[in-house]
């Protein structure tokens, strides 16, 4: 039940991150006014930026409660999102990319790590390659979305982000539930 969570979680995160992300360059060069250069060097900048955010963030600003963690990142997301799609507004879609782009790398020590070691050391490669389909595929979906929505207007991604990450929270959250069902019942936590 644990590994079937976890897997949609998988499924449609990269679906609800793709759903902005997935044709970036052309979000910001069409719909915020970005050069293609300009855009590039955002999108390299912003990488570069969530790399540091996630190690800080694994050194420092870890939580106890995993609960928060992935507050932090998923619901995040979700409200930045309700609020590009009500607003209309391009700062607002801008501050949401950022917000997304730098907390991308940030917490997969709590939303993946936990569900790939609790396989044995012989079974977590072929299980983190069977994730890795999953997470291809996901892109496919969220690529597709993402192009779709660029087509009825900017403020569309949004709501096919909202939708897939509403599904990732659900997934996330259960599969955390789980998880710590299946710590107490091991006596790993109190």
């Amino acid at each position: 039940k644990i590994t079937k969570k976890y897997l949609g979680f998988v499924l449609v995160g990269n679906a609800s991150y793709n759903s902005i992300n997935g044709l970036l360059i052309l979000l910001l060069t069409t719909n915020l006014g970005f050069t293609a250069s300009g855009a590039s060097n955002f999108k390299l900048i912003l990488g570069i930026i969530a790399v540091i955010v996630a190690t800080l963030i694994l050194k420092k600003f870890t939580f106890k409660n995993n609960y928060i963690n992935l507050s932090i990142k998923f619901v995040g997301r979700l409200l930045l999102y309700i609020l590009s799609f009500l607003t209309n507004n391009k700062i607002i879609f801008l501050i949401t990319i950022i917000y997304v782009r730098l907390f991308s790398e940030s917490y997969s020590h709590v939303s993946d790590a936990p569900y790939v070691n609790r396989f044995s050391a012989d079974e977590q490669l072929a299980f983190c390659n069977f994730s890795e389909m999953i997470n291809y595929l996901s892109k496919a979906i969220g690529n597709l979305c993402c192009g779709i929505a660029l087509s009825l207007g900017t403020r569309y991604n949004f709501v096919f982000a909202a939708f897939f990450i509403t599904l990732q929270i659900y997934f996330a959250f259960n599969a955390l539930h789980l998880l710590n069902e299946e710590k107490r019942a091991n006596g790993e936590l109190v």
